[in-house]
Formats: structure tokens, sequence, C-alpha cells
């Protein structure tokens, strides 16, 4: 039975981009999941359980991040990453 592979793109709202703290959040969310969770930005490609690949896509605000999946559990996953990505890792709009 061949795994699950999902993809879906989406766009980095909150104004800092992925930045140390949202990197570690989205890290600390995919390595809950079985399933190898990755972020592409053009033609560069990281791990999504490593927050340090994360910071080096220089995803800044307007980015488009296409996030892929592949594994038992990966449309969990993927579905758990773009809602903190779109959900702007929950920063606060006010800057508190």
């Amino acid at each position: 039975m061949k795994e699950n592979s999902v993809k879906r793109t989406v766009t980095i709202k909150n104004s800092s981009g992925l930045h140390a703290r949202p990197a570690m959040l989205l890290a600390e969310l995919a390595n809950k999941f079985e399933a190898d969770v990755t972020l592409s930005l053009g033609r560069r490609r990281v791990d999504a359980k490593s927050i340090m690949e994360l910071l080096t896509l220089g995803a800044g605000w307007g980015s488009k991040l296409t996030i892929a999946a592949q594994g038992k559990d990966a449309p969990q996953a993927l579905d758990a990453v773009a809602r903190l990505i779109v959900q702007e890792f929950s920063e606060a709009k006010d800057g508190n």
C-alpha cells in the first residue's frame, strides 16, 4: 500500500515572517506526527521538523510556502501545519 502524500500552498501573513519563535512552534508541531513534513520556498526545500532548517528559508511576509507531507498521518500533519501558518503562528496583532 502506498503511503499518503499530500501538498498545499499557504501564504505567510504575519508581518515578522518565519522568525525564531514561529520556526520553533512549527518544528514542535511537525514533530508530533510520524509523517515526513517539508516546507518549500521556490526551489529550496527544508525539513519542517528542524528549527534551523526552517530559519534558512528566510520566509518573510507574503512568502508562499508549499507544505508537503508523506506518511501514515500525512493529511493530519498537513492540516495542522497549514492551520498554524494561516493563523499567523498565534502572534498577537497588536504587538503584545
